[in-house]
């Protein structure tokens, strides 16, 4: 799934487009005339899990998606289209570098935070609270959009 802001040139509005499926399957909608880009990225997030259902993923492979794929998937579908270049590479580097050695195995579906907190445990031992910190934020996001796609289910308490 990729999503996408531009600008119309002519009446300086913004439009989002995005594209799901594999080429054999793709579904594209596109929505027009946000005021602001800051609009557009708002409503970029809300039609994903709408388009996911139409083309009919299936709830196999979602189960089957490790961290590591998702952390892929999201930078391409998500960071990269949402984010300014420094910050696309920021991210990058801490998935590359310290969530996919440690976590990246694991399935999505079987993540749990019990792992998350020893994860956060274990980076304390190497890098600054701070650090440690943009890693949480980093991971809270990605988690919550795969919810917001369904790619997992909410728990409810």
């Amino acid at each position: 799934m990729t999503g996408r802001i531009t600008k119309d040139k002519k009446t300086g509005a913004y439009y989002i487009t995005i594209e799901v499926g594999t080429k054999g399957n793709r579904k594209r909608k596109v929505q027009k005339n946000f005021k602001t880009k800051r609009d557009a990225k708002v409503a970029l997030d809300l039609p994903i899990a709408e388009l996911q259902k139409e083309v009919g993923n299936n709830d196999d492979s979602k189960e089957d998606l490790s961290l590591s794929d998702y952390l892929d998937y999201w930078l391409k579908s998500y960071v990269k289209s949402n984010t300014s270049p420094n910050t696309y590479r920021g991210y990058e580097q801490i998935i590359r570098v310290h969530l996919k050695p440690i976590l990246g195995h694991i399935k999505l579906q079987e993540l749990t935070s019990l792992q998350l907190q020893n994860y956060y445990v274990d980076k304390l031992e190497d890098l600054s609270a701070q650090t440690v910190k943009h890693h949480h934020r980093l991971l809270s996001k990605t988690l919550n959009d795969a919810v917001d796609w369904e790619f997992v289910n909410k728990m409810s308490p």
